[in-house]
């Protein structure tokens, strides 16, 4: 388990925040897309086994980061979007 939060990019969000992020970074104003600064976490559903031990914690090299490329947004949860920042 990581105890901490890790950075992750996606490819479009809304033109909207959530603290502690400052800012907007999108024209999107889709409440279907993710503000910056959303906090969500893996679905304890999800299956991990299939990934290589040091991909279960946050010791990675390259290529097993890469196997985390077969996540989609789907397979998260929101944990936090109170403060809801919009334009």
């Amino acid at each position: 388990m990581v105890a901490h939060a890790l950075r992750f990019t996606v490819s479009r969000t809304q033109k909207a925040y959530v603290l502690p992020a400052r800012h907007w970074a999108s024209s999107d104003v889709s409440s279907l897309r993710p503000p910056m600064g959303m906090r969500v976490r893996l679905k304890a559903s999800y299956d991990l086994s299939s990934y290589p031990p040091s991909a279960q914690v946050s010791r990675w090299n390259d290529a097993e980061l890469n196997t985390l490329k077969r996540l989609r947004g789907s397979d998260f949860e929101v944990v936090r979007m109170t403060g809801l920042v919009k334009p």
